[in-house]
């Protein structure tokens, strides 16, 4: 892999932590991370003593599931770009209405990372 972005950087005359940025391996694992870090937060909310934990165990759940399938089909299928966009957007309107805290902030700043690394890679 290391190879081809070497070769995409003599190329292309651009950066080589720019060819970096815009790997489409690096994109899929960070959705990929996305999907682990929301699987984790709807496993921990099945185990909690509250009236919420099925509600947000499923949303949990069910945004690990869609972002597993973005991360597959992204590179492949036009609509898996623009559907992670979508649900990191949403995501990161969604904490901005939860009580922010220190975890709060760095899933914040891991989705605009991974936002701008999506943008840049399409502009």
């Amino acid at each position: 892999m290391l190879y081809k972005i070497y070769l995409l950087f003599l190329s292309t005359k651009i950066s080589l932590g720019y060819a970096l940025l815009v790997s489409l391996k690096l994109k899929k694992g960070f959705l990929f991370l996305l999907c682990f870090i929301h699987f984790l937060f709807g496993v921990v909310w099945f185990s909690q003593n509250s009236y919420y934990r099925y509600l947000y165990g499923f949303v949990g759940l069910i945004y690990s599931f869609i972002f597993f399938i973005c991360a597959y089909f992204l590179g492949r299928k036009y609509w898996a770009f623009w559907l992670a966009i979508f649900l990191i957007l949403l995501s990161i309107l969604a904490s901005f209405f939860d009580q922010i805290g220190w975890v709060d902030a760095a899933y914040i700043m891991l989705t605009v990372f991974i936002f701008v690394i999506l943008i840049k890679g399409k502009l």
